[in-house]
């Protein structure tokens, strides 16, 4: 995704930007929060800014890393991509928040707990051609988990690999994906 976003767009006012790592910020350190940091700084990306509410648990390891309790203060940073994993009813305000500053967005499942600000949401979007990505997860789906029994290793055969696409009843196909992820679009992305 990050490469994917460096390289998008010649126009867009984020392609100038002569940083060697794209800025990220990140609203919400949950579990999930904390899983998608630790992921990003494990493929040794460093450059990034916590958004604090100050309602959430202490963070024992935020010493080192840039930490903001406001996020218009947190926006002035200009952060390339925006990673949203605080509570579902938050979602909408600090995804609007970040389009407008023209930040792509990568939003937890779900986008909202209503459909208030989807619209404001992919206006802004579509104004200024920023990717949106929604995360979802599907391991425990049933098709994957008879792909992974059929496909685990026994006494007698080795690892199977296996590559393929499903809608999972979704809606959304992997095809969808490949071909919605353009600027102003707001996309699914799966972690399975």
């Amino acid at each position: 995704m990050l490469n994917a976003l460096e390289t998008r767009g010649a126009n867009h006012t984020r392609a100038a930007q002569t940083a060697p790592e794209p800025l990220l910020l990140f609203v919400g350190l949950g579990s999930i929060g904390r899983r998608h940091l630790h992921n990003i700084e494990s493929l040794g990306h460093s450059r990034v800014i916590l958004y604090r509410s100050g309602f959430g648990a202490a963070l024992p390891d935020a010493s080192h890393r840039q930490v903001e309790h406001d996020l218009s203060l947190a926006l002035m940073y200009r952060p390339v991509v925006v990673i949203v994993s605080n509570p579902t009813a938050l979602h909408m305000p600090v995804a609007l928040a970040a389009a407008r500053q023209g930040c792509h967005l990568f939003i937890e499942q779900p986008l909202s707990d209503s459909l208030y600000g989807v619209e404001y949401l992919m206006r802004e979007v579509q104004k200024r051609d920023n990717v949106v990505l929604i995360g979802y997860q599907c391991r425990f789906h049933p098709i994957l988990r008879r792909i992974k029994a059929t496909t685990a290793p026994s006494a007698n055969r080795s690892r199977s690999t296996c590559t393929g696409a499903s809608t999972f009843q979704t809606g959304i196909t992997w095809e969808t994906v490949a071909t919605t992820t353009a600027p102003g679009a707001i996309s699914a992305a799966a972690c399975c």
